[in-house]
């Protein structure tokens, strides 16, 4: 779902990009390898619309807008530095940098890179692991006029492929 949010938001979005530059939507997660695998089903999703696109390493640009998506671990010194016209910061509630888990701060920075873009999409995307987290504490606030909130148990979000029984006897 997060993968077609950004599609849809990076390729119809009515972001005002200034001449010369390229804004992007920006996938986070806990590694970059598995942050990576967006980059190979918007691919698939951009052949399958006839989008023109060139991919180099974790990012894609699309070549006839100014426009693209690109990947990153979740550490503060690599968000930064680029305009986003929405970002994914997936599983934050598990992110971890030397025993700390900067899903705040790195936030922080996204939400500063998509400020010439108002309305942006910020997907907050993770399973629960604690009561005090910066997803936890986001989650509490419910729907705001700045965010709406979801829940979905695993056997719900995947309906047809697993059954609360299955997740229970995993459990």
């Amino acid at each position: 779902t997060s993968t077609k949010v950004a599609l849809n938001e990076t390729l119809f979005g009515a972001w005002r990009i200034p001449p010369g530059e390229y804004h992007y939507w920006a996938f986070v997660s806990a590694r970059k390898d598995e942050a990576e695998q967006r980059i190979v089903l918007l691919e698939s999703f951009l052949r399958a619309l006839g989008i023109r696109f060139d991919t180099k390493g974790s990012t894609i640009k699309l070549r006839d807008q100014p426009r693209g998506f690109k990947v990153f671990a979740c550490n503060i010194s690599t968000v930064s530095g680029f305009r986003c016209i929405g970002y994914s910061a997936d599983e934050l509630a598990k992110w971890n940098v030397e025993g700390v888990n900067p899903s705040a701060e790195v936030c922080a920075s996204l939400n500063a890179m998509t400020v010439t873009h108002p309305g942006s999409k910020r997907l907050l995307i993770s399973s629960p692991m604690g009561l005090t987290d910066y997803h936890a504490t986001r989650f509490d606030q419910g729907d705001t006029d700045d965010q709406m909130t979801a829940f979905a148990p695993s056997w719900v979000a995947n309906a047809g492929g697993i059954s609360e029984a299955d997740t229970r006897i995993a459990e």
